[in-house]
């Protein structure tokens, strides 16, 4: 039985109950482990210089913020890899499932 303090909803591939997932929320957190990667970067990862350049300040707040995640996908799959960030990784892949 499910707990009712749990919100969750019906996952397109199933019929069992999977946790809410806040995509807001989580997109905020993806957005600064990206800001994180480009600080540590001091230029020389050519990702982070392209994400420099394409995500600027943002936050992960801006109404096309999960739009911009979703365009960029594979580039964030390859930073968060290229670093073994397995927990952002695992983040990245439910952000895409879920919410992109």
């Amino acid at each position: 039985m499910n707990d009712p303090k749990i919100t969750t909803y019906r996952h397109i591939s199933g019929d069992s109950p999977l946790p809410y997932i806040d995509c807001d929320r989580c997109i905020r957190k993806i957005y600064a482990r990206i800001h994180q990667y480009i600080g540590q970067s001091a230029g020389r990862c050519p990702i982070c210089n392209y994400f420099v350049d394409k995500i600027g300040s943002r936050d992960g707040s801006e109404e096309d913020a999960r739009l911009l995640i979703h365009a960029q996908i594979n580039l964030v799959f390859e930073l968060f890899e290229r670093n073994d960030d397995e927990e952002y990784l695992e983040l990245l892949r439910r952000v895409e499932d879920d919410c992109c």
